[in-house]
């Protein structure tokens, strides 16, 4: 059985005739459970698609391992849907992302503090790495490329 075609048609299937009725019934309930007042301040039935489109445990598992990675998900959210109960303490309330996602403005202090250089140290290293592949890439130029010229991607 083709799992990625099966999930394909039920994505479609959800897409194209779940989601239709269930915007109406959306629609219809919130306009006869809340007041004008109420759904200006954003009271709304709104129906959960995403059970119905995690079809099979590999679609589950790299929804799950994405979701804690990137900080979309607590490691109680991801239980939930996989049928546990949270974690003892509040332990799976933390949000949390992956240490080499690092905040752009703070990058270089962050590397640089793993390492234990400082910018001037790294700086010269890259300086003699960046003449290096540039003398090389001058020497391979010399040669004929071959044709690969993703080799110069990677220096600039």
């Amino acid at each position: 059985m083709n799992t990625k075609g099966t999930e394909i048609e039920m994505a479609m299937f959800v897409n194209t005739t779940i989601k239709p009725l269930a915007l109406q019934f959306e629609k219809e309930f919130t306009n006869k459970l809340f007041t004008e007042n109420e759904y200006y301040f954003g009271h709304r039935i709104e129906f959960d698609y995403q059970p119905l489109l995690t079809t099979t445990m590999a679609s589950k598992t790299s929804l799950a391992q994405t979701g804690l990675r990137n900080g979309f998900f607590n490691i109680d959210e991801v239980r939930e849907q996989f049928g546990y109960s949270p974690l003892p303490n509040g332990l799976g309330q933390v949000y949390r992302t992956s240490a080499d996602l690092v905040n752009i403005e703070i990058v270089d202090d962050y590397e640089l503090g793993k390492v234990g250089q400082t910018p001037e140290q790294v700086s010269a290293v890259e300086n003699v790495s960046r003449e290096t592949l540039e003398t090389e890439d001058i020497n391979q130029q010399k040669e004929g490329s071959n044709g690969q010229d993703w080799q110069k991607m990677w220096i600039y």
